[in-house]
């Protein structure tokens, strides 16, 4: 099994993406009259960061196998891609084989279309 980092980069392309998801329903739901207007926000904000988690579990489960299944070799660093829900994740990664570590270096989240 590798060891699996993430630079702060990476972190960043996760946070970004929640902080966006949350104010994206604030923005819909703010002074919007309904009586559970609360709930409801409180609730996407839950969403958001369960989806940042789950992000990151995704990408951990990946490459952390000795096997990364989809990667491809760009210049010195690799890419994979998967999905979560419907969001298109792109994870660049380094590999250290003698240290047995990847280190995701930079990632981007793409909602998927729909039609």
């Amino acid at each position: 099994m590798f060891n699996v980092l993430f630079r702060e980069q990476a972190t960043e392309g996760i946070r970004s993406f929640v902080i966006r998801y949350e104010q994206c329903f604030a923005d819909l739901f703010h002074d919007s009259g309904i009586w559970s207007e609360n709930v409801i926000l409180e609730k996407y904000r839950i969403a958001a960061t369960d989806l940042g988690y789950q992000f990151s579990i995704e990408i951990h489960k990946r490459l952390q196998s000795e096997v990364v299944l989809g990667r491809k070799k760009l210049n010195t660093w690799f890419e994979i891609s998967f999905h979560v829900d419907t969001r298109l994740i792109v994870a660049y990664y380094t590999e250290d084989k003698k240290e047995h570590t990847r280190t995701v270096e930079w990632i981007g989240i793409n909602r998927k279309d729909v039609i």
